[in-house]
């Protein structure tokens, strides 16, 4: 039986809203610092494991690669998978879904061959992917 790709509540080209801080190594706009509380940053996952944490790139409107259906809007070609503390990528209080920022399919694969150029991001891909599932505590 094949594995199931899609989260719980996420499907890859799903959109979460977050803030830059949140995701690891982020640096908060200014513009935003005495808004604690407004999600701005909109992420697509791109990934999904068998522990049901995400993989995510960033949309941007400066730098970055012309998504295809929504050429308005670029993604930078940097993956994350782990939050500013260092835990997963996962729908919380910290990502927060929005399904009217979804992408297609397409856009998703695009993405990921645009990402997959780069070593770093290969290998942290890779390592992702074969995640072991934690045994359930006694």
């Amino acid at each position: 039986m094949a594995r199931k790709k899609n989260s719980k509540n996420i499907r890859k080209g799903g959109a979460l809203r977050t803030r830059d801080e949140f995701l690891k190594g982020g640096v908060p706009k200014e513009e935003y610092k005495n808004k604690p509380k407004q999600f701005y940053r909109v992420v697509y996952a791109v990934d999904i494991n068998s522990e049901n944490d995400l993989a995510v790139v960033r949309r941007t409107t400066k730098k970055g690669r012309h998504l295809k259906s929504q050429p308005q809007y670029k993604f930078h070609e940097e993956v994350y998978t782990q939050d500013n503390t260092g835990a997963p990528i996962r729908v919380n209080k910290k990502f927060v879904r929005s399904a009217e920022d979804d992408i297609p399919q397409t856009d998703v694969e695009y993405i990921m061959k645009r990402c997959r150029q780069y070593p770093d991001t290969a290998k942290k891909m890779q390592e992702f992917k074969n995640k072991k599932k934690k045994p359930p505590k006694k």
